[in-house]
């Protein structure tokens, strides 16, 4: 076992630990030492990418501040484009606004109405967004359909979360601990 531990430049205890739970053909699968878990799954998505893994996209995220920002340029962009569709008539109708007092109203009043109007809507437009994103890969691949899976995945507001993934690679791969490292091995 010290010659294995030796080839292999591995500690002894985990050589040993390796053997007992499989056999000696086990140490050939060594994969790496990482500081943590999360230092593996990062290593692993820089060497293979987060869409080479199942179901990647439960590993994505979008931070609550970019959750926010993307909400409010939607929400933005929205309200502007329909504020002057029909002389205004579209925002008040989806403000659920009459639309009837709108159009007889004087302009002033008519200024004010659509004031209201943008804000409720924008409301609305901000809260589906924002909700929307709490799922991001959703919303934005199978619902909007503003990306693909690859393009998705290397957008730049797009975050891996580390954990999540180190988690699940537990399942795939052996994980020793040992004087405060990971020895990461390819079997199950």
């Amino acid at each position: 076992m010290i010659d294995l531990a030796k080839e292999n430049d591995l500690p002894l205890s985990v050589v040993q630990e390796v053997v007992s739970q499989y056999d000696a053909s086990a140490v050939d699968e060594f994969q790496g030492r990482y500081d943590d878990a999360e230092d593996f799954a990062q290593q692993l998505v820089d060497d293979i990418g987060i869409e080479s893994f199942t179901d990647f996209q439960y590993y994505l995220y979008v931070t609550d501040t970019d959750r926010r920002l993307m909400a409010q340029e939607d929400a933005d962009m929205y309200v502007d484009d329909i504020r002057d569709e029909d002389g205004g008539n579209r925002l008040i109708e989806e403000a659920d606004l009459d639309v009837s007092e709108y159009e007889e109203a004087d302009s002033e009043r008519q200024e004010e109405m659509l004031d209201e109007a943008r804000e409720i809507v924008y409301d609305r437009i901000y809260g589906e967004v924002f909700e929307g994103l709490s799922d991001p890969y959703y919303f934005l691949v199978e619902e909007r359909g503003m990306y693909d899976a690859e393009s998705f995945a290397n957008a730049s507001f797009v975050r891996i979360d580390f954990e999540k993934l180190a988690d699940a690679l537990e399942q795939d791969y052996t994980f020793i601990y040992d004087g405060g490292s990971l020895y990461v091995f390819n079997i199950r």
